[in-house]
This record gives structure tokens, sequence and C-alpha cells, in this order.
């Protein structure tokens, strides 16, 4: 979403990840073989969002490229928190309810897939690895740790107590 006044924010993301490949099709990727889109954390979760439709444009504007996904620590859950906070601000909301609020700010690019499975006001579970998953039809290859510290942090669940 393009800001139309300076008092707006701007989220592009997917015209970001548009704009890199243009630069490296420019540059020679056409004479590539593969393409391998990774990120980690939130760029993790931007590998999920972004892969079918990199792989769609890359289809079209060099079809000899193979286009991969590697989403590092990017798979969050959805999950109710172990001690719910109100959610006054960014910092208390639990994550849920931040990409609810935010969903409809972002005027994310929603892999079309997933947004179909999800009515209107739930195309936020499209933001969640597990859910999104299943609607990729591009290979991805997934790493995440079992004890993930931005997981247990947006689960609310506190640092863990070490004996010394």
């Amino acid at each position: 979403y393009k800001a139309t006044s300076r008092d707006e924010f701007s989220f592009m993301g997917s015209l970001i990840v548009d704009e890199v490949l243009k630069d490296l099709l420019a540059q020679g990727l056409t004479k590539g073989k593969k393409l391998i889109l990774a990120g980690s954390s939130a760029g993790g979760t931007g590998v999920l969002m972004n892969l079918d439709r990199v792989a769609y444009n890359m289809a079209q504007w060099a079809p000899n490229v193979e286009v991969r996904g590697v989403s590092d620590s990017g798979w969050f859950l959805d999950n109710k928190q172990y001690k719910p906070m109100p959610c006054l601000n960014a910092h208390s909301c639990a994550p849920v309810d931040g990409i609810k609020r935010g969903v409809e700010l972002w005027h994310g690019q929603l892999p079309k897939r997933c947004e179909a499975r999800h009515t209107h006001s739930e195309r936020w579970r499209c933001y969640f690895g597990y859910r999104l998953y299943p609607t990729l039809k591009t290979p991805v290859y997934i790493v995440q740790y079992l004890f993930d510290v931005a997981q247990l942090t947006a689960d609310n669940v506190g640092p863990p107590v070490h004996k010394e």
C-alpha cells in the first residue's frame, strides 16, 4: 500500500520484492537456472506470503528459472496467549490481534489461494505459515526451531529460568 498523502504510512514489501526481481533480471537472472527466495523470522513469513506470486511472475519474465523458497523461523502460530494482556498498544497486543488490525492497514498482497479459503474478516489467517503452507504451489523448505524465542514471547511466556 503506497500512501496518498504525507500523513500516511506506506507498506510496500511485495513491491520491493518485485523491484529487486526486476533489477536481478536486468543484471542477467534470465540466464540463471534457479532463484531461491529466502528470509528469516518476519522475512521467512514474507517468503511464504510472496513465493507463489514470485514464481508466477518469474514464469512470465524468465521461464527457464526455477523458483524455490526457504523460510527460516517464519512459521508463527496464532496461539492464544498463556497470560492474555489487554490490547492497548503494539507492545501489549497478542500477535493475532496485531495481525487482525494490521491486515486492514497494510492492504497486504495476500496469496490468492489462501485468501480464497477465508472470509474477508478472516484473511488475517494467511499470515500464519501452517494455514498458508497447504495452499502453496511452489516448493519451499521450512526451518523452524522447536522453542522459538519470538513465538514464546508472542505467547506471553516468560524467559526460561536457568540454574547456575
